[in-house]
């Protein structure tokens, strides 16, 4: 809601630049969240305002998303391709890299859609060591990916130790949509210990929303 916001103050000013960084973190949230075709619209946007104002980091962001749209949509290796250009330019550039673990943690599950799973867990450890140094609200979210590569390969002990690590922080912090999509994961892998908690926390939030996280949610309570 709020890089929403972000994005509809940004549009009210004209300003470019800020602009650009709202669409980008919209579309990062709907990336994280499931709804990747929406993901596709901003990309298009992005890059679209990066031409016209030749910004460079978001040029390369730009491409990086459309590269992840088609890589989770339709063709993981030439959305790996569009990935590695973006990901090239975004390292030439001379500004400090501080979307660098967000891009670590998109690109793991492509790089485990394309069958290479060491280094899907290589991008994503990185990304989750590095946020373990700083005090953002990305690291619940690096977790979560963390445990989906767990999971995928069947370590779901490992994966429910990470996906539980996220839910404490997430509650701590009292982000209810991280919460819910944890318990969604942790209810897949054991549903008679987190179902109920599942159950809580969906209940707490707006019924009746299509957004991919809540029909997970509901898929797993059975509703």
């Amino acid at each position: 809601a709020r890089a929403r916001e972000a994005l509809e103050k940004a549009e009210e000013l004209g300003h470019a630049y800020s602009k650009a960084y709202a669409i980008f973190h919209v579309a990062y949230i709907k990336l994280i969240t499931g709804d990747v075709p929406s993901v596709a619209g901003h990309a298009s946007e992005l890059l679209a305002l990066a031409n016209q104002h030749d910004y460079q980091i978001w040029r390369a962001l730009a491409m990086v998303l459309q590269g992840l749209v088609e890589a989770l949509t339709s063709d993981p290796v030439n959305g790996q391709t569009l990935i590695d250009e973006g990901i090239e330019l975004y390292q030439q550039l001379p500004t400090p890299p501080v979307f660098w673990t967000a891009l670590l943690q998109l690109r793991a599950p492509v790089a485990a859609m394309t069958g290479d799973m060491e280094r899907a867990f290589a991008l994503i450890e990185e990304a989750v060591a590095v946020e373990r140094t700083r005090s953002s609200g990305l690291l619940t979210e690096m977790l979560v990916t963390w445990g989906d590569l767990l999971a995928m390969t069947q370590n779901l002990e490992k994966a429910t130790s990470v996906y539980t690590e996220g839910l404490e922080i997430a509650t701590s912090v009292g982000a209810h949509f991280s919460e819910l999509r944890i318990l969604t994961r942790l209810s897949h892998i054991d549903g008679d210990e987190w179902r109920d908690r599942l159950a809580s926390v969906y209940d707490g939030l707006a019924k009746g929303t299509e957004m991919p996280d809540m029909v997970a949610a509901r898929m797993a309570l059975g509703r």
